[in-house]
């Protein structure tokens, strides 16, 4: 068997074996399970995991007050460092970024 043959079955097999229709041993022996996996308990696993989901969804969706006055001060202060930037004379801009650049050209990496 050539390598790209191999290795096509080996991928099929372990999509069966996601599936619960096929089983590897401890010593990479392929075999049928002895049971297989019902149609019924595939959707009452898919249904638990759906709602699980949508939970999660919602969960993440859903905004604290803690959460909602974070995002208020970052804005507030990002807001304030713009406006104090804007109000620095264009010499003394010019200065800070030649100074702070230089500075972060040392730093290691």
């Amino acid at each position: 068997m050539s390598g790209w043959t191999r290795r096509q079955v080996l991928r099929h097999l372990a999509h069966l074996q996601a599936h619960g229709l096929a089983q590897v041993s401890a010593n990479a022996e392929w075999t049928r399970p002895q049971t297989l996996p019902t149609l019924e308990a595939a959707s009452v696993e898919q249904v638990v995991r759906d709602r699980i989901s949508l939970e999660r969804q919602v969960f993440r969706e859903r905004a604290s007050a803690w959460v909602l006055a974070r995002r208020a001060s970052i804005a507030a202060c990002q807001e304030r460092a713009q406006r104090w930037w804007a109000g620095l004379d264009v010499g003394e801009r010019a200065l800070r970024v030649q100074r702070l650049s230089g500075e972060f050209s040392r730093l290691s990496v």
